[in-house]
């Protein structure tokens, strides 16, 4: 599994942590010896998971599972889909494309606001 960069992860601050979560890629990583889960959680996540052990990835030995919150949906830290680091070579393949369009929009926004101030110029004078 490819893994993002430190530098790449720390873009995004904070994320989002919990005895489990669903990744974006749809493995729900359940943290199982946590506190939090009910003896009837664990159960229903064991059972779950033997009837479908590729959707399940337990955590022994963690009271959660974080992850980072990105494009709208939660991709869990460590996650074998490697999703974080799929971002990460994407922004890093395309960044002349993607600074190119920062350049845009930053010289449209310039351009409005050069027009609003020279409207309330008028409007002063």
């Amino acid at each position: 599994m490819a893994e993002a960069s430190k530098e790449w992860l720390d873009q995004f601050g904070v994320g989002v942590g919990g005895p489990s979560i669903t990744c974006r890629c749809g493995r729900t990583h359940v943290a199982i010896d946590s506190g939090d889960l009910t003896e009837e959680e664990r159960a229903a996540y064991t059972t779950r998971s033997q009837a479908k052990p590729k959707s399940y990835v337990f955590e022994s030995g963690v009271e959660s599972v974080t992850a980072t919150l990105i494009d709208g949906g939660e991709i869990v830290d460590g996650c074998e889909c490697g999703l974080m680091a799929r971002y990460e070579r994407f922004v890093s393949i395309e960044r002349k494309a993607i600074l190119a369009y920062f350049r845009a929009v930053a010289d449209k926004a310039e351009k409005q606001a050069n027009e609003l101030k020279a409207g309330m110029a008028d409007i002063a004078a």
